[in-house]
């Protein structure tokens, strides 16, 4: 099984700088996704929206941004 070994093999800094400034480009698309779905009047559906965009969030953090932190810690969007 390849698991995530594909993630272990070192990208180039252009290529690292074009995914963090694509993944930085995702936050307002998505702060938008979560402003309309607190705008859901439905307590459960609210919740069922809240959970699958959190776990985007999750998914896109974990298995994109931190793989090329870890390979260009400079390039944290966090750090500053």
């Amino acid at each position: 099984m390849l698991g995530r070994q594909w993630l272990l093999k070192r990208m180039t800094r252009d290529v690292a700088e074009l995914l963090m400034k694509s993944l930085v480009a995702l936050n307002e698309p998505i702060n938008n996704v979560m402003e309309a779905i607190e705008q859901i009047s439905d307590v459960d559906e609210k919740k069922r929206f809240r959970k699958e965009i959190a776990e985007i969030v999750a998914v896109t953090y974990t298995n994109l941004t931190i793989p090329v932190v870890k390979q260009y810690p400079e390039l944290d969007p966090l750090k500053d």
